[in-house]
């Protein structure tokens, strides 16, 4: 393949800005970003004319309208402004039958969409975090058909859009669903169902799955337990039902069986308000359409934003693709980092020190306050002082500096206790000199026994990761110099504890270890990564910078070119212009840390994210580290859609991989092994990636089950 030259892809640029508006108005019916989805439902209604072009021209106008209004060109372009509009065309052509006086009508209800569509994003979105979804097409459709008697010229056209000529021979519930598939487009038969049936599988498997539930669990509630209005039963299960169940499922929450259970309670609810809402609407002669849909899941979202703990159903919190994505991207964080905190957390102190007591061990660390750690600096021979140990000054940890663990503003100080002598620790001041820093609203570190005096923070004042707020003492209750850390919930001294843990730090042993998150135990060693500049400087990713590669394997070779940005959430992304591929990184202080890939497996940046998905900015000799590959990154397409399927009901770790860096003359070298703790049948796999010093990225490769895949950086252009 050749390279794609700039000015073709700033031309593609100008196509891509005017049909992804049109496109994504269509996918995002199914909640989905991807205009080969848009396009599939698009087609779906060309076997029915008046929707076809109703609908087409509804997202044209509704999209033109909002540029004339000077609205989020970015926001316009995901269709945000346009599936309303197309729910309208659809509508309209659906329940009258076309004429001049429908257009009349037509043209000021979407111009009415695209206001109250900015409105309600901007009201919904700001004061409760809750989105649009399709109340815009309910405020203003609803009154056009309650006046739609007293409209001159506005004819009814209740028995809907002629049925498809072609005919098919399914059992009732596969016709059932089929048709109320269709019907989230107007068209409740089979052969849009069908078309609509693979717009959906293409956007997501789980979607899918969620669709399935969702169709089946409307069904038994009509045999069983319901008794609902016949006249457009496809359109009322595909918008309530099948939506619901999507949305609740995988699109709002991370699929996992506790939103799956969610969803169930969620469908139950629908039910309830469509039997009570048809009741009601009847008696103005209006349909149920999507208004349970709206109402459930606005009530649903709202509630589960005040849950003090983000659990299970664990929410989608970050920039949402499909349930897939979503599971995969919560997975690989749990996987890869383990972090039970959105911030991390750092040891608070400089160097090696030596756990001495940790959490739910005796004498102190038990009941309410058993989370929670004791250090001291020790030597190789376990010894914690010089000469009797009779004296503070004597052990190594007095007077070492103390460091904020995290951002945050002190709360506490307490700064005027006089250093115990030794073996004689103050039973009245338990705490001895503290300083308490508040991170997030329900989370305070606190760090004890300090040296008097030796702060020169106050309460009030704000405090960065690594500054140094004390020195290490003996005051309180302490019998010898040591440093006492821990977290709790609120501000009070004396809280209960709760679960502290501690992000990217070192393991010292015979060969030193980096973890990505650890609970010291007693007598562990650790601390902090040490930032080796020179290594900080291999790591260069200035933004807007483009960088030419080229690919092989055993059988082909192509060319890629990727892209330095920002997207729209803030991530630093490396972006494929030749292929449709991105991977999201952080330049830490310490590190550099890819946090996933996605999109085309041929590109060279999922080469990369194999081979560094990790990186330390240290140089120390045998330093390793151990990190996860997605297992559903290795596998065939075929098997890749089976495991999407159940990944929401078993979790299957990722290829656990070995790590270890080597600077040599300006460049770094990162090699990676597949861990021999892997199952048996998970494949072998070794990596290589390497860095320059001024350069970045110069080339990787991975060996898969035999099979070799290089990438060589060729040439930097800005």
């Amino acid at each position: 393949m050749d390279l794609i030259r700039y000015s073709d892809l700033k031309r593609q640029g100008k196509w891509l800005d005017l049909l992804d508006p049109f496109l994504l108005s269509y996918s995002q019916i199914f909640f989905s970003k991807d205009r080969r989805v848009g396009a599939l439902m698009f087609a779906a209604t060309v076997i029915h004319p008046d929707l076809f072009i109703g609908g087409g021209i509804a997202v044209l106008l509704s999209n033109l309208f909002a540029r004339l209004l000077h609205l989020s060109t970015e926001v316009i372009r995901t269709g945000m402004f346009g599936y309303n509009g197309l729910l309208i065309g659809l509508a309209f052509t659906y329940f009258f039958k076309p004429n001049l006086n429908l257009i009349i009508v037509f043209l000021p209800a979407l111009f009415a969409i695209v206001l109250i569509t900015a409105a309600l994003r901007a009201s919904l979105g700001y004061y409760f975090n809750l989105p649009v979804l399709t109340l815009p097409f309910l405020i203003v459709f609803f009154p056009v058909l309650a006046a739609s008697k007293n409209i001159q010229g506005l004819v009814s056209n209740f028995n809907g859009v002629v049925p498809s000529v072609f005919q098919f021979s399914f059992p009732e519930i596969v016709t059932g669903y089929l048709k109320s598939l269709g019907a989230i487009l107007f068209m409740p038969d089979v052969i849009s169902g069908i078309i609509l049936f693979a717009a959906l599988l293409l956007f997501s498997r789980v979607a899918t799955l969620l669709s399935f539930i969702g169709f089946a669990i409307a069904a038994l509630l009509i045999r069983w337990v319901f008794h609902f209005p016949t006249e457009h039963l496809y359109i009322s299960i595909g918008f309530n039902f099948i939506l619901t169940s999507m949305a609740m499922g995988g699109v709002w929450f991370v699929p996992q069986k506790s939103s799956f259970l969610l969803a169930g309670f969620a469908l139950l609810l629908c039910a309830i308000l469509w039997a009570g809402s048809a009741e009601l609407l009847s008696s103005l002669g209006l349909p149920v359409l999507i208004l349970p849909f709206n109402l459930t899941l606005l009530t649903f979202l709202y509630a589960m934003s005040q849950r003090t703990l983000d659990g299970h159903p664990k929410s989608v919190d970050f920039e949402s693709d499909t349930p897939e994505s979503n599971l995969f991207h919560y997975q690989t964080r749990i996987m890869r980092f383990g972090s039970h905190f959105q911030y991390p957390i750092s040891l608070p102190f400089l160097g090696i020190w030596t756990c001495t007591q940790g959490p739910a061990t005796p004498p102190t660390h038990l009941a309410f306050w058993e989370h929670a750690f004791d250090f001291e600096v020790k030597e190789s021979s376990g010894k914690s002082y010089r000469n009797e140990g009779q004296e503070v000054s004597d052990y190594f940890c007095y007077k070492l500096p103390v460091l904020a663990c995290a951002d945050g503003q002190i709360i506490k100080v307490v700064n005027y206790l006089p250093d115990n002598p030794v073996g004689e620790p103050n039973l009245k001041e338990n705490w001895g000199n503290l300083m308490m820093i508040q991170h997030n609203p329900s989370r305070f570190s606190m760090v004890c026994h300090l040296a008097a005096g030796s702060s020169r923070f106050k309460e009030g004042d704000y405090v960065r990761k690594g500054d140094i707020i004390g020195l290490c003492g003996n005051s309180g209750r302490s019998s010898i110099p040591h440093l006492h850390f821990h977290l709790q919930a609120t501000s009070r001294i004396g809280s209960p504890t709760i679960h502290s843990e501690f992000h990217e730090i070192i393991l010292e042993g015979q060969a030193p270890l980096l973890l990505g998150v650890h609970v010291p135990r007693e007598e562990e060693r650790v601390r902090n990564l040490n930032r080796n500049q020179v290594v900080a400087d291999c790591f260069s990713f200035p933004m807007g910078q483009k960088i030419s590669l080229i690919c092989r394997s055993e059988d082909r070779q192509w060319n890629e070119e990727v892209e330095t940005s920002i997207d729209l959430f803030g991530h630093l992304c490396l972006s494929s212009l030749t292929h449709k591929a991105r991977i999201r990184f952080e330049n830490k202080n310490s590190l550099l840390v890819i946090y996933d890939f996605e999109g085309c497996h041929d590109s060279g940046l999922s080469i990369l994210y194999a081979s560094a998905p990790r990186v330390p900015y240290e140089s120390t000799e045998n330093l390793t580290y151990q990190d996860m590959l997605p297992l559903r990154h290795l596998l065939p397409g075929a098997k890749r859609v089976l495991s999407d399927l159940m990944a929401p009901f078993f979790s299957r770790k990722g290829v656990k991989m070995e790590y270890r860096c080597e600077l040599r003359e300006g460049e770094l070298i990162v090699s990676g092994n597949s861990a021999i703790q892997n199952p048996p049948s998970y494949p072998s796999i070794e990596t290589k990636a390497i860095f320059r010093e001024g350069w970045g990225w110069v080339g990787s490769h991975l060996k898969c089950k035999g099979k070799k895949v290089e990438v060589i950086r060729l040439e930097n252009r800005k």
